[in-house]
């Protein structure tokens, strides 16, 4: 099949990945090219193409999206997204290819490319902003298209709005988190057990709440993410890290934005990962990575969680302090072969063949 996919206009899918989504793009991508499929990207500038994929560009490298207060660079942004939105569509329209992925965020391809089979792939928890106002004004979407989210509690919320949304779980490449031995012997903080986090650093992400957690369990952490929010790092996150270092317990540390070698190596050193989402997570990436390697999670019980982890790891009982540091405790003995085992039905290879039953499916 011919595929487009239409991406999330705001960041250049490329390594270090600014986000889930932008990753999901680029793993799904290489999914479908090894099962034969011809997939081009209508993406931001300066993207990077697996092999084989081709990339027609729909925003340019110059104009910049941030987390931002500022109603007005808010509604700016808003309109230059719409604008990559619509000029994607144009081009799919102009050379229409057997099917469309919507992976952007926005239901405007609904309404853009109507007689186009079209599958749109929902990432984010409600609300989303362009879908609750195209459900609101029309409770059905055009016969050849479908609407799914990545997974089931996800799924749940978005049924009140929309319901027949379908699931589609996001995918990993199982293979590449295989365990690899560490690059250098870790620093062990005196046999104290080392744990990792990774993600976005936002106040939704919680990353305050997994360096209390930590403290209270008594284990080392370390911190990988892009700063999408500089003021919750320096209110939240940096005082944490000074405040434990000043206190000489167990170290909590910010490695920076890295990209997937390196976090692999770091989970082939950590004992444990910790997911603390204080939103509604709509899958979990990074934790999948994590179980993938052999390092299970200790987790927030918030969106898909439970339902991701299972016996990869331990879901807290809620997002207090106590209960993800009793989790962080128990997921230590949690064997690296189950999580293993937990994360091998979210490989790339069941994603993409999901994705095909749905694409068949469409009249």
């Amino acid at each position: 099949m011919r595929i487009a996919m239409i991406c999330h206009p705001h960041h250049p899918l490329r390594e270090p990945w600014v986000g889930g989504m932008e990753m999901h793009s680029i793993m799904l991508t290489r999914a479908l090219l090894e099962r034969g499929h011809a997939v081009t990207l209508l993406a931001k500038e300066g993207s990077e193409m697996p092999p084989g994929a081709q990339l027609h560009v729909i925003e340019a490298a110059e104009h910049d999206y941030a987390l931002t207060p500022d109603p007005e660079r808010g509604a700016v942004q808003d309109e230059r997204s719409e604008a990559a939105i619509r000029r994607a569509c144009v081009a799919v329209a102009a050379d229409p290819p057997d099917v469309v992925i919507n992976n952007s965020l926005s239901a405007l391809p609904h309404d853009l490319l109507a007689e186009q089979p079209l599958v749109s792939i929902m990432h984010s928890p409600v609300p989303v902003p362009s879908y609750l106002e195209h459900f609101a004004r029309d409770a059905t979407l055009p016969a050849r298209h479908r609407f799914v989210t990545v997974s089931a509690a996800n799924a749940r919320a978005w049924s009140e709005h929309y319901p027949g949304v379908g699931v589609l779980p996001n995918g990993v490449d199982t293979a590449f988190w295989g365990a690899v031995a560490p690059t250098c012997a870790p620093d062990r903080d005196g046999g104290v057990p080392q744990a990792l986090w990774t993600g976005r650093i936002t106040h939704q992400k919680g990353v305050h709440v997994a360096i209390d957690a930590a403290q209270q369990a008594g284990v080392a952490l370390r911190i990988s993410g892009l700063l999408s929010d500089p003021d919750y790092m320096e209110e939240q996150v940096r005082p944490r890290i000074q405040a434990a270092r000043a206190a000489g317990g167990p170290s909590i540390e910010h490695v920076g934005h890295l990209s997937h070698a390196q976090i692999r190596q770091e989970l082939a050193r950590a004992d444990v990962f910790i997911a603390s989402p204080l939103w509604a997570e709509p899958f979990g990436l990074a934790p999948v990575e994590a179980m993938a390697s052999g390092t299970p999670v200790a987790a927030t019980p918030r969106g898909a969680m439970p339902e991701v982890i299972k016996g990869g790891g331990v879901v807290a009982e809620s997002t207090e302090t106590a209960d993800l540091a009793a989790a962080i405790r128990a997921a230590l003995e949690v064997t690296p072969a189950a999580a293993r085992e937990n994360a091998a039905c979210y490989g790339l290879e069941p994603m993409a063949q999901r994705l095909e039953e749905i694409i068949t499916s469409l009249p």
